[in-house]
This record gives C-alpha cells, structure tokens and sequence, in this order.
C-alpha cells in the first residue's frame, strides 16, 4: 500500500511540475502563421479541409508548418501554424 501512495505523490509531483512549465511557455505567435481553422474560415471551407489543404501545400513547399505553443481549451498546447513560403 506504502509503494502506491508513494507513486500517486510523485505523479502529481510531476503533474504540477508539467503544468507550471506549460504555463510558463506559452509563445507568441509571429504575423502571418494560421491555424489550419482560420486559413479555411479564410477560404471558405471546413476545418477539416483546412488542414488537409494546409498539409497537401506543406508537402508541395507551397507554405511551411510550426508549432507554437500557445493557450488550447484550458490548457498551453503545442498548435500546427501555416505560413506561405515566399519565392
């Protein structure tokens, strides 16, 4: 019983250290990288379009990916941005 306890304290040791970082961490993003949602709110198409499309010109060299970490629901999360490359 001892050996659980002892576990269950170090993982909420080490829940409340992840979380301390995470709220240190969050980036700002630069001017012109999107989310997938708002390049195809842009464009007129759904989210999950969005992404593909964002995916497909990232494969084509079209547009480069990122990932910024910034506030997702109630928690600092690691977010694909999309910017264009330029030629």
């Amino acid at each position: 019983m001892k050996k659980y306890k002892a576990d269950d304290l170090q993982a909420a040791a080490w829940r409340a250290a992840v979380n301390k970082v995470n709220i240190r961490q969050e980036e700002v993003v630069p001017e012109g990288w999107f989310t997938p949602e708002q390049v195809a709110e842009k464009l007129g198409y759904c989210t999950k379009t969005g992404m593909v499309k964002c995916r497909d010109m990232v494969r084509l060299g079209m547009a480069e990916k990122r990932d910024f970490r910034v506030q997702w629901g109630q928690m600092i999360r690691p977010r694909p941005h999309y910017r264009l490359v330029k030629k």
